[in-house]
């Protein structure tokens, strides 16, 4: 009877393990310095949480809010992204609110060029890969 409750603990913290690594969360806050009135702003703030539901499936959803020297800024928190992920061998499709570049913007640079913020489309959209 021991043995037994020893074997169904470890399935179970297995399946807890597996669970845990299946979730992640991550965040990005942008901090914006003006030394001319010595004032430190909010840039923009984002959450993601991304779930893998099994090998095939998984999903993202990416929060924001703009920060306040955006002139489009809303108080509101918005909904950038919400995508689910089906991967099959080499073949990959998602759908949902992704935002899809025009182009790739890979440069040594600090900052983005101006054409990268002015070039996304952040509707609805459908992937192949």
């Amino acid at each position: 009877m021991q043995i037994q409750n020893i074997d169904t603990l470890k399935d179970r913290i297995t399946a807890l393990e597996t669970t845990q690594s299946a979730t992640s969360v991550s965040g990005l806050i942008e901090m914006v310095y003006s030394s001319s009135n010595d004032k430190v702003e909010f840039g923009d703030l984002e959450l993601t949480v991304s779930h893998a539901v099994n090998e095939q499936f998984d999903g993202t959803i990416k929060v924001k809010r703009r920060g306040e020297d955006d002139p489009t800024k809303e108080d509101d928190i918005i909904l950038d992204e919400a995508m689910i992920n089906y991967h099959n061998g080499g073949f990959t499709a998602s759908i949902g609110r992704i935002g899809v570049p025009f182009s790739a913007y890979e440069t040594g640079m600090i900052t983005d060029p101006l054409t990268k913020g002015i070039t996304s489309a952040d509707k609805g959209a459908a992937k192949i890969c």
